[in-house]
């Protein structure tokens, strides 16, 4: 059977997604990876989501040489996709970002093929991980707000407008998409209405708060 574009594509996809679940020894919920192809550089790397918690790759495993040679290997197999899209007409992707979950099977990717990381735009590639690497770690924390508030049988108007802001948040793909929010006035409605100064949800909306400001920053 002759192979589509798509087939060939998918395939060094699939390839990524082997590497990265062989690196973390069979271990990550969900793979997070990586790949950046400009016209002078190439870039590669993959954080992961292992029993609830986010980890980079020296967080999954202390020798440098076998991470240096995962990331090795994510480039070669990101060098793949130049003569596939070569062959079949089709525009190379500068900029892949794929979630691959473990348990489910299903991977959403998303591209983009303007010049993202270049002399011309100043951004470099490691810039555009760590920024992924702490949006989905916001992610993760406004889940957890919505999973402990969930449980709050009060059912606070507050807490309805926290979880609303929560689901907003988590629809972000970029850092310029974040809300700007005014945390100490959210808070301050919460605790005045429920008088719960030690909600687990106001610590998860604190690391929440400094992990925003933190990319806010660099717009």
């Amino acid at each position: 059977m002759n192979k589509s574009f798509e087939d060939e594509f998918l395939e060094v996809q699939i390839q990524i997604i082997s590497l990265c679940i062989e690196f973390a020894e069979n271990r990550a919920d969900k793979i997070y990876a990586y790949g950046s192809i400009e016209e002078h550089s190439l870039s590669f790397n993959a954080f992961f989501n292992i029993d609830g918690k986010i980890k980079t790759t020296n967080q999954i495993v202390t020798d440098t040489d076998a991470i240096w040679d995962f990331l090795d290997l994510g480039q070669s197999d990101l060098e793949k996709f130049n003569p596939i899209c070569t062959r079949y007409g089709k525009p190379v992707p500068t900029e892949l970002k794929m979630i691959y979950d473990c348990k489910s099977g299903t991977m959403d990717a998303k591209y983009k093929y303007e010049s993202i990381c270049s002399a011309k735009t100043g951004v470099d590639a490691s810039e555009i991980f760590m920024e992924w690497l702490d949006l989905e770690k916001i992610k993760q924390h406004c889940e957890k707000v919505n999973q402990i508030l969930r449980l709050d049988d009060r059912v606070a108007k507050s807490a309805k407008k926290i979880m609303d802001v929560m689901v907003q948040i988590q629809s972000c793909d970029t850092i310029d998409e974040l809300p700007d929010v005014d945390w100490t006035s959210m808070v301050r409605c919460f605790v005045d209405e429920t008088t719960d100064y030690q909600n687990p949800a106001l610590f998860e909306i604190d690391k929440i708060r400094n992990l925003s400001a933190g990319l806010k920053g660099k717009l």
